[in-house]
């Protein structure tokens, strides 16, 4: 019936004493989590060095290699906005196509990535527009419009949508 007897008497089922033993095996591996996750990395090919408490940075030489990173990464990302900005302007057929498509070239994805900002905000994209459009602003803003000037608006976008959905 699924049930064994335990040592004082009473009847438990298996699925108890199944999930009492798997936790056991989980709890077990995390005792040796971090030197299987060293032992994996080795079997893959990376090179482990181990660093005595010695040879760890300054906290100054830290905070000036997270400055450096921070720098490079603000400077790659306005790079990258300026490059979708620059790059052509594509038609609808086409962005339709590259839409459907997988693998990208990189000079595709900024295409694509234009179209998109120009299809959702119908302006000339600038470089400004698309590092808002990274953080989410056509949501804020949608929001914003629904809740003031376009809420008359609100009721026949919400039926629409249900209808498309069903």
């Amino acid at each position: 019936m699924g049930f064994e007897e335990s040592i004082e008497g009473n009847f438990e089922s298996i699925c108890i004493n199944t999930w009492a033993k798997l936790g056991a095996i989980i709890n077990d591996g995390m005792n040796s989590y971090e030197l299987q996750i060293i032992s994996d990395l080795k079997s893959d090919g990376h090179i482990i060095c181990e660093v005595s408490a010695d040879e760890l940075p300054e906290p100054a030489e830290v905070e000036t290699t997270k400055q450096e990173i921070y720098n490079n990464c603000k400077s790659e990302y306005t790079g990258h906005c300026e490059n979708v900005t620059a790059s052509e302007s594509i038609t609808d057929e086409d962005f339709l196509k590259l839409d459907k498509q997988n693998c990208k070239t990189e000079s595709e994805q900024l295409k694509h990535r234009k179209c998109e900002i120009e299809r959702r905000y119908n302006v000339t994209v600038t470089p400004e527009l698309v590092e808002k459009d990274d953080q989410n602003w056509y949501s804020i803003i949608r929001l914003d419009y629904y809740l003031g000037v376009g809420r008359e608006f609100l009721p026949d976008r919400k039926i629409n949508v249900i209808s498309i959905l069903y």
